[in-house]
């Protein structure tokens, strides 16, 4: 006749299953129990709204900086003027709807440079017909504007004032 051995206090189980057993947590409570998929999306939903504040901010603090980068370095810059233009521009960071009287001078070797100042509805013709084409004109423009003029692609020169120019002798 067998005799059983009482030692074992699982009983019939089976060496894997036991150690198993051993190795394994119970199920997890809370905002743990969720499928690994779930936790991966909320870790990309997470970064992806900390990169939409991140860009949100750059924006906030691009609408501050640029108006003061422009209003530092004023310099007269020598531009060879190709043609000018009158029309309106928006200006958005001023008055939402707000449309401005400008004019557009084309340039050679400073890009497009837009002129604000003192122009208006009643005389944006008048100066824009005094640009003459092939003439060097003198842009006294902002530190920002006087990058853009020389290639910064992302901004838009704009002249303070503007005077025929006269080399020095």
């Amino acid at each position: 006749m067998t005799q059983q051995n009482n030692s074992d206090p699982v009983g019939d189980s089976h060496p894997l299953e036991t150690e198993a057993a051993e190795h394994s947590s119970p199920p997890p409570r809370g905002r743990h129990a969720q499928p690994a998929a779930n936790q991966r999306w909320r870790r990309t939903r997470t970064g992806i709204s900390a990169l939409g504040v991140t860009l949100l901010l750059v924006a906030c603090a691009l609408s501050v900086l640029v108006p003061l980068l422009n209003g530092v370095g004023k310099d007269w810059v020598r531009c060879d003027v190709v043609s000018a233009s009158p029309g309106y521009s928006s200006v958005s960071y001023w008055r939402p709807s707000s449309s401005v009287p400008t004019v557009r001078v084309t340039t050679k070797n400073c890009r497009t440079i837009t002129v604000t100042r003192g122009v208006t509805s009643e005389n944006m013709q008048r100066i824009a017909d005094s640009f003459e084409s092939g003439t060097p004109y003198e842009f006294k423009m902002g530190w920002l504007s006087q990058q853009a003029a020389h290639g910064l692609t992302f901004f838009t020169s704009t002249a303070v004032s503007f005077r025929p120019y006269l080399p020095a002798e």
